[in-house]
């Protein structure tokens, strides 16, 4: 059975697209299961992660917007992860009076092959992340411990129930994961303190954190996930750590 999980948050430069890869990079390498990952943001950040040549491959725009009864041969594969890439033409979804919120849900059964299904949405609550809440069955959200992230978080959840009242009624909040986190800043301090204050958010807080660490960056900028370029450092721990939190949860839901 494939579980779906769609990486939806309002702001940018939360870590969405580094935890999406690297998340799909630890389920596909460390715990051997089959995994695809879906760069469903116009801005194609999963895509250039990995400097991926998209000349002759299926995109997420080409799911949604055109006929296919296979993924056979049309998917791009990096470092042990099956990928969907993106293409600035996705963006034309957003106006186009055709589209509607359960596109890539009518095609999701395509990738009935893979354990996992991870989709990496834009820094936006338009169209294509509802599309995306609509196809997956749970949200995963990120959230740096500093005010700004912090207050979006209501956004995005409020998002999701209007799509699980509207169009996914098995839709659910997998979790927030705190990124980039620094705990000698006193803000940070305060911040995850809040967080797991909040009658709201307590419970959905995953106890993982993922520390602020260059070798995530550098990771990057060599199109690597954590573990191949760093494999002993703090970012390989903490994403190990996170995928060991998130598959408990998803065994005990």
């Amino acid at each position: 059975m494939t579980t779906t999980i769609a990486i939806i948050k309002e702001k940018g430069g939360d870590a969405k697209t580094t935890t999406a890869v690297n998340l799909a990079a630890t389920l596909a390498n460390l715990f051997s299961k089959k995994v695809c990952l879906i760069d469903f943001d116009p801005s194609c950040s999963a895509t250039n992660y990995f400097k991926l040549n998209v000349k002759d491959a299926l995109t997420s725009h080409d799911l949604i917007s055109r006929d296919h009864t296979h993924l056979t041969d049309l998917l791009l594969h990096s470092h042990g992860i099956d990928i969907m890439p993106s293409e600035k033409d996705l963006a034309i979804n957003l106006n186009n009076p055709d589209t509607c919120p359960t596109q890539l849900r009518d095609k999701i059964s395509l990738f009935s092959a893979f354990d996992f299904v991870i989709i990496d949405c834009g820094p936006t609550l338009s169209l294509l992340p509802v599309n995306a809440a609509c196809a997956a069955d749970y949200v995963l959200t990120t959230c740096v411990p500093e005010s700004d992230s912090y207050e979006m978080l209501d956004d995005t959840l409020r998002m999701i129930e209007t799509v699980r009242l509207g169009f996914n009624s098995k839709l659910k909040i997998l979790g927030i994961l705190t990124t980039m986190v620094d705990k000698r800043l006193s803000i940070h301090k305060a911040m995850i303190k809040m967080l797991g204050d909040s009658k709201r958010y307590k419970d959905l807080v995953f106890k993982t954190m993922i520390r602020r660490n260059v070798h995530l960056s550098e990771a990057r900028s060599f199109s690597q996930d954590i573990h191949t370029y760093k494999p002993l450092s703090h970012g390989s721990e903490d994403y190990i750590a996170f995928t060991h939190e998130l598959l408990k949860r998803l065994e005990s839901d």
